[in-house]
């Protein structure tokens, strides 16, 4: 989604991606090489979330990336 205008629902250029890769670039060889970007979340409990709701993150797991 992040080359999709929200707005129109037309692709757009290559903004913010070509941005990004500049400066999230992981260097190597092999499948390590590339551009670190993502996300991952997972739902510990159910329930509503709705646009405007406060959320407060009480922890990150996982080792961060650098580049």
């Amino acid at each position: 989604m992040t080359l999709v205008d929200q707005r129109t629902g037309v692709r757009s250029g290559p903004e913010p991606l070509r941005t990004l890769a500049d400066y999230r670039r992981v260097p190597g060889e092999g499948p390590d090489k590339g551009v670190a970007f993502g996300a991952k979340f997972s739902v510990v409990r159910t329930g509503q979330l709705t646009v405007g709701d406060e959320l407060v993150v009480h922890r990150w797991a996982g080792a961060p990336v650098t580049a």
